[in-house]
């Protein structure tokens, strides 16, 4: 699963099939939040529903990064609020 999600996302830009691996890394509330939108080399892009799970989620960065790379091969979160464009960052 997890490779087809990535050969889809690679060939296809789409991040929808990221969507169950990061639901499953995550959990259901910040999934509900936050969800992937784009993929730059090693860093994948997040954008949340407000500043407050953009700073939610950078102070679980590390973690995230962890249970996500196995599965993903991530080294980096960027987030940015919704609605952002996928290359614009939200400062933390």
């Amino acid at each position: 699963m997890q490779t087809a999600a990535i050969e889809v996302v690679k060939t296809s830009g789409s991040t929808a099939a990221l969507v169950p691996v990061w639901a499953e890394a995550v959990g259901p509330q910040i999934a509900r939040n936050c969800e992937p939108v784009a993929w730059y080399g090693d860093a994948l892009v997040i954008s949340c529903a407000s500043a407050q799970w953009v700073q939610a989620l950078a102070s679980q960065e590390k973690t995230l990064i962890a249970r996500l790379s196995p599965k993903l091969g991530i080294r980096s979160l960027r987030l940015q609020l919704r609605g952002a464009p996928a290359g614009g960052e939200t400062p933390r």
